[in-house]
């Protein structure tokens, strides 16, 4: 719990809740860990004139959801960040109402320690009110996401210099995930594009004038994050192409190398087949029939190859 008049980052009892919300002091309210049901539970009893609340108590919400209501404002989503060399990915739930915000952390993420980190030097340096706050949770989520997008930048030059120098049986299916993982973040992050920017240009007592500019500033970062996302994308989609145009030219250099083999040598094999059926022949009386063989067998590739050259085959 954030004491926004003490200034203090502290930890208190529920009972003591419904006495801060009466009192009309703001509070931060963070519930973290898996068993956020029942602590929601335990504030909805504690908080019984909150009606908003009941709502947010049941189960959490399987796709982003954004609503604006007079009582409440909710923001729920996908936040993510990055870790060694690893892509993670967890729910978030925001609750802001009349001098209360409510932080739901039910994955464990990573941003919301930030936010407890460092929130409560920026609020006793910059701003005391509950829309500070929201922008602090929300800086902290596209702040991941911003990691994210460095994340993504370090492995598509990786699975671009795998694919050129062709060191890897692997690289497909690491382009393939690749892939898969860019589009999941940006789907995350179309719905996150549009709460903010109804929330920045919408009035609303739960956001304050001074906070609903940084909040379309907000939107303007996810949409050069999602154009980085969809610029990644189709460097994929072009290092993957060009890596097939350069299998297929190989391929055509290998082709032509079998053709200008064929051409010479499939006529010699014609006439070994010929003279070698099981059966006399008149060309087996010739004295020197064996020379004339050679002589043909030579002569024959010495024009076959002088035609490839001049047709600049071989």
């Amino acid at each position: 719990m954030l004491d926004f008049e003490a200034k203090e980052l502290c930890e208190i009892e529920l009972s003591k809740v419904q006495t801060f919300v009466e009192e009309g002091r703001p509070l931060w309210l963070d519930l973290d860990g898996t068993n956020t049901r029942e602590a929601l539970e335990q504030i909805r009893q504690v908080l019984p004139k909150q009606e908003w609340l009941q709502p947010i108590v049941g189960l959490p919400p399987t796709e982003p959801m954004f609503e604006l209501n007079p009582d409440y404002l909710r923001l729920a989503g996908w936040a993510c960040w990055s870790s060694t060399n690893t892509l993670s990915e967890g729910w978030f739930d925001i609750v802001a109402s009349h001098n209360f915000v409510l932080t739901i952390n039910r994955n464990d993420a990573p941003f919301i320690h930030h936010v407890r980190a460092s929130y409560q030097h920026d609020f006793e340096k910059f701003a005391q009110s509950t829309s500070f706050l929201l922008y602090e949770v929300l800086d902290a989520v596209f702040e991941g996401y911003r990691k994210a997008v460095v994340h993504f930048e370090k492995r598509v030059s990786k699975v671009q210099t795998a694919l050129l120098r062709g060191t890897r049986d692997d690289t497909f299916e690491e382009v393939s995930q690749l892939q898969l993982e860019l589009v999941r973040v940006r789907r995350h992050l179309a719905p996150l594009r549009e709460a903010l920017s109804r929330l920045s240009r919408r009035k609303s007592e739960h956001v304050s004038e001074a906070t609903r500019p940084y909040l379309l500033a907000f939107s303007d970062n996810v949409d050069r994050i999602m154009g980085d996302l969809s610029e990644y994308r189709n460097l994929l989609l072009d290092s993957l192409n060009l890596y097939m145009s350069i299998v297929g030219n190989r391929t055509n250099q290998i082709m032509n190398r079998l053709t200008v083999i064929s051409f010479i040598f499939l006529p010699l094999s014609f006439i070994c087949g010929i003279y070698g059926m099981n059966f006399q022949q008149p060309e087996y009386g010739w004295p020197n029939g064996y020379a004339y063989f050679w002589i043909i067998a030579v002569t024959w590739i010495a024009i076959g190859t002088f035609i490839m050259r001049r047709l600049r085959i071989l």
